[in-house]
């Protein structure tokens, strides 16, 4: 397995649901990490909780507080194998759930407040470096 580090933001997130997308959340969202998915059957959002806890900003049908995210810190080529899964497999033996995103560079995983010590303590013990 190649090191790789995994830089924890500061922020808390939310991954929440939206009944719409307007032009006046794009507005909200200008700063800091945030990704929406829209697919067919829903727009889904991960932002920073403030964000959702301001209700006029966001209208959202459901929403989930309290998710730390971790960024792997470097670019990945499409043909390196294994990095979810790796990572994944090390969260599942710590009995940690995860959520994951994934971009053309790299990827995150959000995992749940109350479980984000666990889970440095586990990819630490499996070779991750984990930079704070």
């Amino acid at each position: 397995m190649p090191q790789l580090t995994l830089k924890l933001l500061v922020d808390e997130y939310a991954v929440g649901q939206l009944k719409t997308l307007t032009p006046q959340l794009l507005d909200k969202l200008s700063g800091g990490f945030y990704t929406i998915t829209h697919t067919q059957d829903e727009i889904s959002v991960v932002c920073q909780s403030e964000l959702f806890q301001q209700q006029t900003a966001l209208e959202y049908e459901h929403c989930e507080f309290g998710w730390r995210c971790f960024k792997i810190d470097q670019v990945l080529a499409f043909e390196q194998i294994g990095i979810i899964a790796g990572l994944s497999n090390v969260l599942k033996a710590a009995e940690v759930s995860l959520f994951v995103i994934s971009t053309y560079n790299t990827d995150y995983l959000l995992v749940k407040e109350e479980s984000h010590n666990t889970a440095c303590q586990a990819l630490v013990e499996a070779g991750y470096i984990i930079d704070r």
